[in-house]
């Protein structure tokens, strides 16, 4: 990794008289020069770093509410009713972490931070979840919440309803588990361990495999009698004792099968 690196100038646009607020006259950016360094080439540097080297976690970042969060845009033409020139003004604080400093040549080798351990809630046998180090961060709080009935402010409680339908959102219940694990100082009550590993178990069990086709039959021993073909029995299956139902995207190899042992299928 080099030792060094090298600070450039930012040039946002090579024709900054381009980029204006309402008005192309009167609010273009090309009176930069009267302007903080800040109000396009820094707007730049701070969707950079928000963007691209916090997503790839070479830095930690501080944001907030982008709202009235910076006033060095106050004197530019237009900006009277606005209440920030772009939603990077909420970036307050960067910090460069052991990760961007070994990318950077500052740190001879990579160490990963160590993860501090601090329980924040407890579960109980009656399927509660109390959070004990109020308040919960805004992340677990939503996590929480798509998984368990929020009880009270810092209360909430599973349920095999919401957890299934966290899981039809595409989220798992191992997920579930790892996180309360990860988050009580002590392990999980039996009846919870036991609870969840009967929905994960059940969750499993279902696989969709997309929409379907199907064919009525006036009776069952024809039904039988396609099921059985050797060319049908690999495209379709019986449904009842008078239907079949095969997938859309076999549709032309059914009807010719079907025309094959001298049936047809109408359209619809």
């Amino acid at each position: 990794m080099p030792s060094k690196f090298v600070l450039c100038t930012v040039y946002v646009s090579q024709d900054p008289w381009k980029l204006y607020l309402f008005d192309r006259r009167y609010g273009s950016f090309g009176y930069d020069s009267h302007f903080p360094w800040d109000n396009l080439q820094g707007r730049y540097v701070l969707a950079f770093l928000f963007e691209y080297a916090a997503t790839l976690g070479l830095v930690d970042v501080a944001y907030i509410e982008p709202q009235y969060a910076r006033n060095d845009f106050r004197d530019r033409w237009g900006a009277d009713d606005i209440s920030c020139l772009s939603r990077y003004d909420g970036l307050l604080f960067v910090r460069i972490n052991s990760l961007g400093a070994w990318c950077l040549g500052l740190a001879e080798r990579y160490e990963a931070e160590p993860v501090v351990f601090k329980p924040v809630l407890k579960v109980l046998s009656n399927h509660d979840v109390v959070i004990t180090s109020p308040p919960l961060g805004p992340a677990d709080s939503l996590f929480l919440d798509r998984f368990a009935e929020r009880q009270s402010e810092d209360v909430w409680r599973l349920s095999s309803e919401k957890i299934l339908a966290a899981v039809e959102q595409g989220l798992t219940v191992g997920e579930l588990t790892d996180f309360l694990a990860a988050k009580s100082a002590d392990p999980l009550p039996q009846t919870v361990e036991v609870f969840l590993t009967g929905l994960g178990k059940k969750s499993g069990q279902l696989t969709d495999l997309g929409t379907a086709r199907w064919i009525a039959c006036d009776d069952p021993a024809t039904a039988q009698l396609l099921a059985s073909d050797r060319r049908l029995r690999k495209l379709c299956e019986l449904a009842g004792d008078r239907k079949l139902v095969f997938r859309p995207a076999d549709e032309t190899a059914v009807r010719r099968a079907l025309r094959e042992l001298g049936y047809v299928l109408p359209r619809g």
